[in-house]
């Protein structure tokens, strides 16, 4: 009986991808502050939403 190689299938990837224009930075760092995400000061929550609102 041959085993294979475990998957893992719940495998995420958490880190922000390069390829994301500035509002979609701006949104998931909002949404990462919402979600109570360590990583991110209220410094940069203010700008992004600022950010945001100049955008719209």
């Amino acid at each position: 009986m041959s085993k294979s190689p475990p998957v893992n299938v719940h495998k995420t990837n958490v880190k922000t991808p390069p390829n994301l224009s500035l509002t979609e930075k701006a949104k998931l760092k909002l949404a990462e502050a919402y979600y109570g995400h360590e990583d991110v000061t209220d410094e940069e929550i203010s700008f992004y939403e600022k950010l945001l609102a100049e955008m719209e």
